[in-house]
């Protein structure tokens, strides 16, 4: 369906008047709003079998987050939002790179999303003792305190976005919290309705066989 939207969209067969556009526009929205709920169902069904399967390694975690910004930067552009990241140079991550590029991608296009245009969308990241805290915030439309759990189940959307109307599949932070609890870390939310929300959450800086060592070890169990 969104290749013969894609090719009508050339006009190569002939011509379109502007109801025609407008037409196949609200065609190829819908057909990939479909195809990304379906790779998300896939994908999400594929973490709560237990068939995700983490190759993990050691990245540049500003290298990683450059390759995620210049695909949500065209979002920002066209809502006139100031996009920015405060990560120091050096900071190596050990993680799965691909997934975590999904989980950052997930965060940000959700800020994104949820905040007015001429707003502020921006990345920080700290380390901290045994795991790196990276933090995705924006000066968006905020979340309710009695939603701040429920909006990673799966479906779950709050409220409407600041076009007014709902966007997504409402899978995106479902499968970015347990694609974080695959990597032994933790994610939450802190927003405050109009005063913007920040997305939380932490990675282990080793590998998790190494983690449950040193706890067994700390807890009298054999290191």
């Amino acid at each position: 369906m969104i290749g013969f939207t894609e090719l009508l969209a050339r006009q190569k067969p002939g011509p379109l008047n502007s109801k025609q556009e407008r037409f196949l526009k609200h065609i190829d929205e819908a057909a990939r709003h479909l195809l990304q709920l379906i790779n998300d169902i896939l994908d999400l069904s594929r973490i709560e079998a237990g068939r995700t399967e983490l190759n993990c390694e050691h990245f540049d975690l500003a290298e990683s987050l450059g390759e995620v910004l210049s695909v949500i930067k065209p979002l920002a552009v066209r809502k006139l939002l100031e996009l920015a990241a405060g990560v120091p140079s050096g900071i190596v991550m050990y993680a799965d790179r691909i997934r975590f590029k999904q989980m950052l991608y997930n965060l940000l296009s959700n800020a994104v999303k949820f905040t007015p245009e001429g707003g502020r969308v921006w990345v920080e990241c700290v380390v901290e003792e045994g795991c790196s805290r990276l933090t995705v915030a924006d000066t968006g439309v905020g979340i309710p305190p009695e939603e701040h759990e429920a909006i990673f189940d799966q479906f779950h959307q709050v409220g409407v976005t600041t076009r007014g109307v709902r966007e997504g599949t409402g899978l995106g932070l479902a499968i970015t919290r347990r694609l974080v609890e695959l990597h032994g870390g933790k994610i939450w939310v802190e927003s405050v309705p109009g005063n913007g929300s920040r997305f939380i959450f932490t990675l282990p800086r080793t590998a998790r066989s190494e983690i449950a060592m040193a706890q067994g070890a700390s807890e009298g169990g054999p290191a």
